[in-house]
């Protein structure tokens, strides 16, 4: 049969579209009257404001019906040929029409033109739709066929945080600190609800985890089509995250990227879930939190710091100036459920921008002084409880790294360097962590500042101490070290 054309291409396209849906309509049609329906069913989670509550539906998978008859004669009919050649050749802008094998037409039908089909399926359920829905579906995937772009809109729940605020927050170029709603919470969890399906039975997150969220990080990036993700939205996560932990005390992180677009559904996903590159900024589950967590409480106050701390990790390059290792380790030591690691790694962060440019010798004394002087000129800090704090800290690292020992049993001097500070042991990884926030948070601030180096920095703490020392031998006095 030869098939009238209309006197232009583009309603050529669409009339050959019409008798190709309509094709294949009836075609499915009686596939499911003589074999039966495919149907599944769909779990959908409703959060209320004292929990959630479960309820099911039983619905047709038209998609299923069509993989069924993946392998049918009925393919090779004139009316799905000739629409998907004219489609082809005319997304291809060629002049004439491009020539295809029975397996590139299939290849085509089941990656892209089946789909206008399914969005009409799953939108009216029925094999007879009119003209005007059949229209109003192939126009959208038209566009999306001819897209070169994407945007995809991204929701990233914040674990153990809370907050005063009542507005979204911008935090970088991406993304803004904003409440989850119960309504956003909904539709981001019920994206997957085929219970025989991959996505629907396993998600990478917790249930329990995310129904505790309140806040969230939310932005978009525009990527080519086929581009899952986005490498400068994921860096500016971890920046910000980084940022709200050199603020103050609390184990703040992110549970997973959940990534949408408003493109039709097609063999490309509209919605997917995936985790952070960098697994230091994830926390994993409930469980985790409870154990091992802290909630961490954003005021207003704190608010223009956590800001001021994201845009500054933003300017520095990959590498942040050299700080890179220190935050990393920094990062890190919010991962570990052995207080001991905990330490290691806090450790490691002080080693790292405090001894840049110093050899293994007197690093203990180097760091505890330089760490004084830093802390001192910063006004955080008495500059002898700092020293002491810092001293103890490389010690007791050195015993648990060199002598195997832990926490519960430290030598005689470890021990002895404790009561000096007045810390019990259970205590010491958080002092820990206090200090080094307060270092490093420092050192962020100075580098985008005054836009030294961290090895300038150093130097600069080394001269600040001579300074000290000279004023005090000739009787001046004073408060630097």
């Amino acid at each position: 049969m030869t098939l009238p054309k209309p006197p232009n291409e583009a309603g050529n396209l669409e009339h050959l579209f019409e008798t190709f849906a309509q094709t294949i309509l009836a075609q499915m049609n009686t596939w499911a009257a003589s074999e039966g329906m495919p149907q599944s069913v769909h779990q959908f989670v409703d959060f209320t404001e004292i929990g959630y509550r479960l309820r099911y539906a039983v619905k047709h998978e038209y998609w299923d019906l069509l993989l069924r008859y993946h392998d049918h004669p009925f393919w090779g009919q004139e009316a799905v040929e000739q629409f998907v050649r004219k489609q082809w050749s005319a997304l291809l802008a060629s002049p004439t029409e491009v020539p295809l094998s029975s397996e590139e037409i299939k290849s085509l039908l089941y990656r892209d033109f089946l789909f206008p089909l399914l969005d009409v399926l799953e939108q009216y359920s029925t094999f007879q739709p009119t003209r005007e829905q059949l229209l109003e579906s192939y126009s959208r995937y038209q566009a999306m066929w001819a897209a070169s772009s994407v945007r995809w809109d991204v929701i990233i729940p914040l674990v153990q945080f809370t907050s005063d605020l009542q507005e979204p927050v911008r935090f970088s170029s991406h993304l803004q600190l904003a409440p989850f709603t119960r309504e956003e919470k909904t539709s981001v969890w019920n994206r997957g609800t085929k219970l025989d399906d991959l996505v629907g039975r396993f998600r990478p997150v917790d249930f329990n985890a995310f129904l505790k969220t309140r806040f969230k990080l939310a932005g978009f990036h525009i990527d080519t089509r086929n581009t899952l993700g986005n490498q400068e939205l994921s860096m500016e996560v971890e920046n910000i995250i980084t940022a709200l932990r050199l603020v103050k005390v609390g184990d703040v992180g992110v549970m997973a990227f959940f990534e949408t677009n408003q493109m039709p559904r097609s063999s490309m996903p509209s919605s997917f879930i995936s985790l952070p590159n960098d697994q230091s900024i994830r926390r994993p589950d409930s469980f985790y939190s409870l154990q091992f967590g802290s909630l961490y409480t954003l005021s207003e106050t704190d608010l223009p710091v956590a800001q001021a701390l994201s845009e500054a990790l933003q300017k520095l390059d990959k590498q942040k100036s050299g700080l890179a290792v220190a935050l990393r380790h920094f990062d890190q030591a919010y991962g570990r459920t052995n207080h001991e690691d905990r330490i290691i790694d806090l450790t490691v962060a002080l080693e790292s921008c405090l001894l840049a440019d110093v050899s293994t010798e007197e690093l203990n004394y180097r760091l505890a002084l330089r760490g004084a002087a830093l802390l001192a000129q910063a006004k955080l800090w008495e500059p002898e409880k700092a020293q002491a704090l810092l001293k103890a800290m490389y010690a007791i690292r050195s015993a648990i790294v060199h002598a195997g020992q832990q926490l519960s049993d430290l030598g005689k001097d470890q021990k002895k360097l404790l009561g000096k500070l007045g810390i019990p042991p259970h205590e010491f990884p958080g002092r820990c962590e206090n200090i080094v926030r307060d270092i490093l948070r420092t050192y962020v601030m100075w580098l985008t500042q005054e836009g030294k180096s961290v090895k300038t920095i150093c130097s600069d703490l080394d001269h600040s101490i001579l300074q000290g020392l000279t004023r005090s031998a000739s009787g001046e006095g004073g408060n630097d070290i």
